[in-house]
C-alpha cells in the first residue's frame, strides 16, 4: 500500500493528464491446481510466500509485465490505480442489471483499455509481485467446462436453458456455457467502442463452432435484445461518447515497455 501511495503521487507529477496507471506484477495462483492438490477452498499463509514454500511449487507463477498476463488473460481492472472520476462515471452510465452482472468487471476493465494514451506502467524497484492473485485461467475455464465443473466458474443452468434443451440437441449445461460465454462478449462492448461488438462476436466463433450454428445465433439475438432493454436510448448515447472520449487523445511516440499494450480489450469464454 505504501509502494502504491508513493509511487501513484510519483505517477501523476510525471503524468499529471493520466487517469490510470498500471502496475500488473503479480503472483498468480492457479486455483484448479492448488484445489487438486491441496483441497478445495485451499488458503495459503503468507509466510508460505515470502519463504519460497515448495507447496507453492508449479501451484504458483510469477507473472512480472503487462504482455505475461495478456498472454495467461490474467489481466484485471485491479492492476490499475484509476482516477475516482472514471469509475464515478462508469458507475453512473452503467445500468444496475450490468453493475450486478459477474462479468461487469470485464466492462470496467475495457474501458481503463480502451484510454489513449494507454496508462504508463510502473514496478516495484526490487520485489517482483506486489499482491497474490487466485484466478481461473482461459485453458482452467476449458478443463472445468469439459467436466461440467459449472458451480467453480460461477455458471448456473436457467430455466430458459433447460427449455431450449428439450427444443434442441444441446444439453442445458452445454446451452448454459454458450450463454455465459456471448453475455461475457456483449457486456464489455455494447454501447462502446464502434467496431467492438463485432470484433467480439467474430471472436466468440472461434471458440466454439456451435456459436455459428442456430443455437449460437439465437442466444446472441436473445441475449442482446435482453442487455439493450437495459439502456434507454439516452444511456446508449451518452456510453458511446464516453467510450469514444477515452479513446480520443493522440497517443504519443513511445519505447517498448513503457505504456500498456492496448490489444483489443475483448475478453471471451473458450470452450474447446
Amino acid at each position: 500500500v505504501e509502494f502504491f501511495q508513493e509511487n501513484v503521487k510519483k505517477m501523476k507529477e510525471k503524468y499529471p493528464t493520466r487517469k490510470a496507471f498500471c502496475s500488473s506484477a503479480k503472483a498468480l495462483i492457479n486455483e484448479v491446481m492448488a484445489s487438486s492438490r491441496c483441497g478445495p477452498g485451499i488458503v495459503f499463509q503468507i509466510d508460505s510466500f515470502l519463504n519460497g514454500d515448495s507447496t507453492l511449487n508449479d501451484i504458483v507463477e510469477i507473472s512480472t509485465t503487462v504482455k505475461e498476463n495478456q498472454e495467461n488473460d490474467t489481466m484485471e481492472h485491479f492492476d490499475f490505480c484509476v482516477h475516482s472520476d472514471i469509475l464515478k462515471t462508469f458507475v453512473q452510465l452503467t445500468p444496475d442489471e450490468i453493475i450486478a452482472h459477474q462479468f461487469c468487471d470485464l466492462r470496467f476493465l475495457d474501458a481503463i483499455i480502451t484510454m489513449t494514451p494507454p496508462p504508463p506502467y510502473f514496478q516495484h524497484p526490487h520485489e517482483k509481485y506486489l499482491y497474490m492473485h487466485y484466478c481461473v485461467r482461459q485453458e482452467d475455464r476449458s478443463i472445468m467446462l469439459m467436466e461440467q465443473n459449472l458451480e467453480k466458474i460461477k455458471v448456473t443452468i436457467s430455466d430458459e436453458d433447460i427449455d431450449l434443451e428439450e427444443e434442441t440437441d444441446y444439453s442445458a449445461t452445454k446451452i448454459c456455457a454458450l450463454r455465459k460465454g456471448v453475455e461475457e462478449c456483449i457486456i464489455q462492448t455494447l454501447y462502446t467502442v464502434e467496431g467492438n461488438i463485432e470484433r467480439s462476436r467474430d471472436e466468440l466463433r472461434t471458440t466454439d463452432e456451435a456459436h455459428n450454428h442456430d443455437i449460437g445465433k439465437l442466444l446472441w439475438k436473445s441475449t442482446m435484445a435482453k442487455f439493450k432493454s437495459y439502456f434507454s436510448d439516452e444511456l446508449a448515447i451518452k456510453n458511446k461518447k464516453w467510450w469514444k472520449k477515452l479513446d480520443s487523445q493522440p497517443a504519443k511516440p513511445k519505447k517498448m515497455g513503457e505504456f500498456v499494450d492496448r490489444g483489443n480489450g475483448i475478453r471471451v469464454m473458450h470452450l474447446n
